[in-house]
């Protein structure tokens, strides 16, 4: 492992004004940092870019809606007769209280079943 080379990469990265910041210079300043640490990468899988997409998009989503507790999960579960099955689950809260669920297996499907749930209430005991 190269320390000396991951911290001049780290040092050059933070001394790069943050408006000058391109997504090129990070990609390129991670994937050096990645050689001098002899770290292994891989590419995301379909469904991990799937989940991404999808994080990107409830991103925005939130902002617009003033959304809180906004979770984007990928879930796997082996049941049969599928091995392995994949899905995505989407939750965010309105401001109302009431929340948004959605479920699929692409970004686009889980939006597209995304409906809105009203909280009923305890009961007290």
């Amino acid at each position: 492992m190269n320390h000396e080379e991951i911290d001049r990469q780290l040092i050059e990265l933070l001394r790069t004004p943050a408006q000058e910041r391109t997504p090129g210079i990070i990609e390129s300043s991670i994937a050096l940092i990645c050689t001098a640490a002899e770290l292994e990468t891989a590419p995301a899988t379909p469904t991990q870019q799937e989940q991404i997409k999808l994080i990107a998009i409830i991103e925005r989503l939130a902002c617009d809606l003033k959304t809180t507790n906004n979770n984007v999960t990928l879930e796997l579960s082996a049941d049969d007769p599928n091995p392995i099955h994949q899905a995505l689950h989407l939750s965010m809260r309105l401001p109302n209280g009431n929340y948004l669920f959605g479920w699929g297996r692409t970004a686009e499907e889980t939006l597209r079943d995304m409906r809105e749930v009203v909280p009923t209430k305890a009961k007290a005991a």
